[in-house]
């Protein structure tokens, strides 16, 4: 969805949750709590996010494809 790679600790973000099909399952609002990057000598390196989900009170990783920066203007 979002792809974005420039997020830090303390953003605020949407996360997304998908059923396999590519369908969103749940989505909300969240905050950076730790960024960190993926390294593999099998697939690309990528950015994952653990995000502290503001409406269920836990935490949950996501990779970079489940996290959209939102900007508050």
């Amino acid at each position: 969805m979002a792809g974005n790679t420039n997020m830090y600790k303390g953003d605020l973000v949407k996360w997304f949750e998908y059923y396999v099909e590519g369908i969103v399952k749940d989505a909300g609002l969240g905050t950076v709590v730790e960024a960190e990057k993926v390294e593999s000598s099998w697939i690309e390196d990528y950015m994952r996010y653990k995000v502290w989900r503001h409406q269920k009170n836990d935490f949950i990783w996501c990779s970079h494809n489940e996290v959209e920066l939102l900007i508050i203007k």
